[in-house]
């Protein structure tokens, strides 16, 4: 499975990443087929690090919790292990 990583102003609400780090600890995957591996965050602004069908799943994904990316947001990425 692809894996992505994206990018996004905003850390969300402690409860919205309370709801994250749930999801990823289960391992779940979301309806559009996106599994988040991990996230990260400022104080400012957040990456989520998943894996996922294709970009567009992780737009989608991440319109269904009410945040947009731009087209640059999300970047297929491969691991050096």
């Amino acid at each position: 499975m692809p894996l992505f990583l994206d990018h996004h102003k905003g850390v969300g609400s402690p409860s919205q990443r309370e709801q994250a780090t749930t999801a990823i600890k289960a391992g779940m995957k979301s309806p559009q087929g996106v599994k988040g591996l991990n996230g990260f965050y400022s104080t400012t602004e957040s990456w989520c690090l998943t894996e996922a069908p294709n970009a567009k799943s992780v737009h989608d994904y991440h319109e269904s919790m009410g945040i947009n990316l731009g087209a640059s947001d999300v970047t297929e990425i491969k691991t050096l292990v």
